[in-house]
C-alpha cells in the first residue's frame, strides 16, 4: 500500500473522527483557552473536519459520485456542527446534552446505513454493524445517561476505527 497515493476520503474521516474523539475528553480535562470549553471542543472539531470534507467533495465529482462516504457526509457534518454551534448559543440542559451526545450516533448511525446499503462485501457487513452499534450506543444513552462519561471514546471506536479498517482491507 503507498499511503499517499491510497490516501482517501474514508481514510480522512477515520483518522479525524477517531482522534476528534479521543481528544475531545483530553481538552475538556485540559481547559486550557481563554474561550468557553464547549467553543474550544467545537473549534478543534471544525478544524479537524476540513481534510475529510475537503476528501468527500473531491471524490464525489469522481467516478464514484455520491457512494460511501462523500458529498452526503460532508454535508451531514457541516450542517451538524453548524447545529452545535447554534446549540451552544441557545440550548440548555437536556436538549443541550442530546445535541452532544444523542445526535452524534444517531447521526452517524443513520449515515452508515446509507453507506452500508451502498457497499458490498465485506464493507456492507462492517458498515450494517457500525451503524446498529451507534443506533444502540445513541438509545443506551437515554437509558443510562452516566454513559456520558465514555460515550466520546466509544464513539471513536464504532465510528472511526470502522472506516479505518474498511479503508485498509480495500486498499491492501
Amino acid at each position: 500500500m503507498n499511503l499517499r497515493r491510497d490516501f482517501d476520503a474514508v481514510a480522512a474521516w477515520g483518522i479525524t473522527v477517531t482522534l476528534a474523539y479521543f481528544l475531545t475528553p483530553v481538552i475538556g480535562f485540559l481547559n486550557i483557552s481563554a474561550i468557553g470549553l464547549n467553543y474550544q471542543i467545537l473549534i478543534m472539531w471544525t478544524l479537524l473536519m476540513i481534510p475529510p470534507i475537503y476528501y468527500s467533495y473531491e471524490e464525489g465529482k469522481g467516478p464514484l459520485g455520491w457512494k460511501t462516504l462523500n458529498p452526503i457526509w460532508a454535508f451531514f457534518m457541516i450542517v451538524g456542527l453548524l447545529g452545535n454551534f447554534a446549540g451552544q448559543m441557545s440550548l440548555t440542559g437536556e436538549s443541550l446534552v442530546f445535541s452532544y451526545y444523542q445526535k452524534w450516533f444517531f447521526l452517524p448511525g443513520a449515515l452508515f446505513v446509507y453507506t452500508a446499503y451502498k457497499m458490498s462485501g465485506f464493507s456492507q457487513k462492517l458498515y450494517a454493524g457500525t451503524a446498529l452499534a451507534n443506533l444502540l450506543a445513541g438509545v443506551y444513552l437515554f437509558v443510562d445517561p452516566a454513559f456520558q462519561l465514555y460515550a466520546f471514546p466509544v464513539a471513536g471506536l464504532i465510528q472511526g476505527v470502522p472506516m479505518l479498517v474498511d479503508w485498509y482491507v480495500r486498499k491492501a
